[in-house]
């Protein structure tokens, strides 16, 4: 029972750090922090843009949220504006050619962030419960209270979705219009990663909250 209280404050102490660290960074740059000087402008602004992105991708875990794809979108758009600000003509040779791979490097995640938004949204409605699943986890991370029945209310209409799900890709099966093989896949792989998110959510609340135990017994996906 201790080891499991220990844990519990452990991976809670890992997420208060997580969204310290976002914080910090956020308002750093919102308050115009130069680069380290004892660095070059370069390495400065791509080391920065990496340990910013590695702190976002650990609070926003699930792929496709549209939270994370947003926050995403603004960091990248920052980095962006944060290369715009070098004086290219005043950077050595290697430097240039930092700043022109790290540019293209930019727009090309900025175009696929679009592309992956855009996917997500064409199988959307063959998950009608991502969005709960991705809002759940999200306040967890957050660390803000769940109350145990709403969340318990919530949860336990997941297989009806499912359920009218199956009745609707059953129809559309027979009217010859149902989604393609590309879509299924895509969706599938979409339900392995919320399955994943649903049972991590659960894990976390079950071990150290009597009430959360009782209302929700198991994960219904």
């Amino acid at each position: 029972m201790k080891a499991t209280h220990f844990s519990q404050r452990r991976r809670i102490v890992q997420a208060l750090s997580l969204s310290l660290l976002l914080c910090i960074s956020q308002s750093e740059r919102a308050h115009g922090e130069p680069v380290d000087n004892s660095v070059t402008v370069m390495r400065g602004i791509i080391d920065r843009s990496q340990v910013d992105r590695t702190v976002l991708t650990r609070v926003y875990n699930i792929p496709y949220s549209p939270s994370r794809v947003e926050q995403l979108r603004q960091l990248l758009q920052q980095n962006l504006a944060d290369l715009n600000s070098v004086l290219f003509t005043e950077l050595d040779r290697d430097a240039q050619v930092d700043y022109l791979l790290f540019q293209n490097h930019l727009r090309s995640e900025l175009s696929t962030l679009g592309h992956e938004s855009a996917r997500f949204e064409e199988i959307a409605d063959l998950v009608p419960f991502a969005s709960l699943i991705i809002g759940l986890e999200q306040t967890r991370r957050r660390m803000e209270h769940q109350h145990a029945r709403a969340c318990a209310v919530q949860v336990s209409g997941i297989p009806d979705q499912i359920e009218l799900l199956r009745s609707q890709l059953n129809a559309a099966i027979t009217n010859g219009t149902a989604p393609g093989a590309v879509a299924g896949r895509r969706a599938a792989g979409v339900v392995d990663d919320l399955r994943t998110a649903l049972s991590r959510w659960f894990s976390f609340y079950k071990d150290y909250n009597p009430e959360f135990t009782w209302w929700l017994r198991e994960p219904p996906l």
